[in-house]
């Protein structure tokens, strides 16, 4: 009876070590997971200035209160971030979501082409992009204005914008930016066989009984050699009635920036073109209004300061084959003869005081503006 008595104890005893043994174990396990128990090797730190793998770095003081958070995601936050692409300065505007392939407009000559996220061919998705702040309006406006509606494809509206933006004091780039448009603007809608009924500069004409393209190019104040080319006549003395033509509302006028050595063309009161040019040694080029005298091809010039004469066609002719005169009408000009714009055969010159008074272009320049303008009615103001 005592031996069974022993024999129970001894089973109660080795019951109770197995239980408490169990519920050690069990805590031990608890407690390591809830504290975050390490081994002494993952407890290592980091140097100054470096993160342990897996770590994100914490943002040093700063004291710009524009400084952007931190953008490296944490593991779930990297998986969001690689399903959507955020702006960012290598974004192309005019990208959609999504795409892998370019969509970009053409970039003016010197301008750097920022692409877009992801290249052609490319199957890695780009890098989470960190939010861009809004951008600031500018001084002007109507430059904003002409963004905003380039932006959205409407050539009438930034023309107009644009044009009222250059009236005012722009920053250089601006100035550039809004000058490079409007001659783009021109060059699809004004120097094009384009026409849109809504747009005052242009026109079409049905050719009547007995017109000729002169006689159609006086009325419009233009030139018969700017109607053959924007219409793409291939023989100007086959003229048919009922024929259509586009027409362009004149004249063109020019205004010359004696400090800038630069010629802008207005067709009413928008910028269509600008061009370098070379002006009078020693202030030789009379500020002042001036109309078209005359106009002439492959003239003949004798050099004063010389006597040397040179024939039409001349390749060694200074004033190249153009010749535009001009007539003083009101300003420091007045009484003052002899002046005109023409070609040059030293294109070194352009940019330079270095003629006898005369505006110098290039061969190139000068054809083109020979075309716009109409004798007795186009004017040229120097200033």
């Amino acid at each position: 009876m005592a031996n069974l008595r022993s024999a129970r104890v001894l089973s109660w005893v080795v019951v109770i070590a197995i239980v408490g043994g169990a519920v050690g174990a069990w805590g031990l396990y608890i407690w390591r997971s809830g504290v975050g128990w390490q081994k002494p090797s993952d407890q290592q730190t980091s140097p100054p200035g470096q993160t342990a793998p897996g770590e994100s770095a914490a943002p040093a003081a700063a004291t710009d209160e524009n400084v952007q958070p931190s953008a490296t995601p944490d593991a779930a936050g990297d998986a969001r971030q690689r399903g959507r692409a955020g702006p960012s300065a290598s974004v192309s505007v005019n990208t959609p979501a999504g795409s892998t392939e370019r969509n970009e407009i053409k970039l003016k000559e010197g301008a750097k082409d920022a692409g877009s996220v992801n290249k052609p061919g490319s199957r890695t998705p780009p890098p989470a992009a960190v939010e861009s702040p809004t951008p600031k309006p500018s001084a002007s406006p109507d430059l904003d204005a002409g963004r905003s509606a380039l932006a959205r494809g409407d050539f009438f509206e930034a023309r107009t914008a644009l044009s009222a933006a250059l009236n005012q004091a722009l920053a250089p780039a601006d100035d550039a930016f809004a000058r490079g448009e409007l001659i783009r603007i021109a060059d699809a809608l004004i120097f094009s066989r384009a026409t849109r009924p809504d747009d005052p500069l242009i026109g079409v004409h049905v050719v009547g009984s007995g017109e000729s393209l002169n006689s159609i190019a006086r009325r419009n104040k233009i030139t018969e050699e700017l109607l053959i080319s924007i219409n793409k006549i291939k023989n100007p003395d086959i003229l048919a009635a009922g024929q259509r033509l586009k027409v362009i509302h004149g004249p063109f006028n020019a205004v010359i920036d004696k400090a800038a050595y630069r010629m802008d063309v207005y067709l009413g009161n928008v910028l269509v073109r600008e061009f370098k040019v070379g002006l009078g040694s020693q202030d030789g080029t009379p500020r002042g209004v001036w109309t078209i005298r005359n106009k002439l091809k492959d003239p003949d010039w004798t050099d004063p300061s010389t006597g040397r004469h040179y024939s039409g066609g001349d390749p060694a002719n200074p004033i190249g084959d153009r010749w535009i005169g001009l007539h003083c009408v009101e300003g420091e000009c007045a009484g003052r003869s002899g002046f005109g714009m023409h070609g040059t055969i030293d294109r070194g010159t352009i940019g330079q005081n270095a003629s006898m008074g005369c505006i110098r272009l290039t061969p190139e320049d000068v054809a083109f503006v020979y075309d716009l303008f109409v004798e007795e009615v186009s004017r040229v103001t120097v200033r």
